[in-house]
């Protein structure tokens, strides 16, 4: 799902210099997040918490500036995952 309000703002901000903002927002997710998923999906495979951690965290922040919700949670929710004690990688 995407947040109809984050693309509003992010329409209203463009112009000028920025006539392409949501373009280019949307342009830049699509080709870093595949490669982050699969980033994020590693380290969970390795058990790895403190990865997961900043691997959610960072592909959160990139759900979260195109309005992508439903992403926006699975990262938050992997990231909370992360920090639970023991971590088991699930």
């Amino acid at each position: 799902m995407i947040d109809p309000h984050r693309i509003d703002e992010l329409r209203a901000l463009q112009g000028g210099v920025q006539a392409h903002l949501l373009r280019d927002l949307i342009d830049l997710f699509e080709s870093s997040a595949p490669t982050q998923m699969q980033a994020l999906a590693q380290a969970v495979h390795e058990g790895r918490a403190p990865l997961v951690r900043e691997r959610a965290h960072r592909l959160l922040s990139a759900t979260q500036n195109i309005g992508a919700v439903t992403l926006s949670q699975l990262c938050e929710s992997c990231e909370r995952l992360a920090k639970a004690e023991p971590f088991d990688g699930a």
